[in-house]
């Protein structure tokens, strides 16, 4: 709310750094009940931790958010883990929010970072677990731009969430309903522990250490009365 009373008495667009996607949801109810204006963006689509930007109409042109793209070179990168680089950074002192999402390849990372981060990661980041790194600036890779996710389609008895998460995620019902008890089954970032939720169009799941899909279609019903749907595995 700071930040869309700076826009009302600056007439510009305000930002705020890398909210995860929980942030994300909370910030969204917030502004959507005051009416105001916003729109995420995270360098590419499907970001999990994306920058707000309060006051825009739609969404701005990429370059216009106040983030860079950073290349983490490492002969060695089959060694590194997503936890080693934001080890790393954070042991630069850097705060979660001035870095977005940390995308471990073949060669060693890409990353999002505000622009005083970005300064600090350049100039300071020449070590990731005891393995050598060197920094620069980066354009977005293409593959990262590219639509993102698989598509899954599938036919259940009833679009409950046990059911919806064996399926999409070649689980047993056995332990999708094991994961849905133990709280590691998030649906739209919030926690859902009961396996007979149903699930509605647009609905994001989360499972925690194994993946996450977004239930974009239910279609018709069988002559066995089984529902059609189509989910979109990331």
């Amino acid at each position: 709310m700071d930040a869309a009373r700076r826009h009302e008495a600056s007439g510009r667009v305000q930002f705020l750094g890398f909210l995860d996607e929980r942030q994300q949801l909370l910030a969204q109810a917030q502004l959507s009940a005051q009416r105001e204006e916003f729109h995420f963006f995270g360098g590419y689509p499907q970001a999990e931790r994306q920058m707000l930007a309060v006051g825009v109409q739609q969404s701005l042109q990429a370059c216009e958010y106040p983030f860079f793209c950073l290349r983490i070179a490492c002969k060695n990168a089959k060694r590194l883990t997503h936890r080693d680089y934001l080890g790393a950074l954070m042991g630069l002192g850097l705060k979660r929010e001035a870095v977005g999402d940390i995308l471990p390849d073949q060669q060693g990372a890409i990353l999002f970072a505000l622009p005083s981060a970005a300064a600090l990661i350049e100039e300071q980041l020449h070590e990731v677990g005891r393995e050598t790194v060197s920094v620069s600036r980066s354009t977005v890779p293409d593959e990262l731009c590219a639509p993102q996710g698989e598509p899954v389609r599938l036919s259940v008895a009833s679009p409950r969430l046990d059911a919806v998460v064996s399926g999409v995620l070649h689980q047993s019902r056995e332990t999708a309903a094991e994961l849905i008890r133990a709280d590691r089954v998030q649906i739209n970032h919030r926690s859902c522990t009961s396996v007979s939720t149903q699930l509605e169009e647009g609905d994001l799941v989360t499972v925690r250490g194994i993946g996450r899909f977004r239930l974009s279609e239910l279609g018709g019903v069988s002559r066995k009365g089984r529902v059609f749907l189509t989910c979109i595995k990331y």
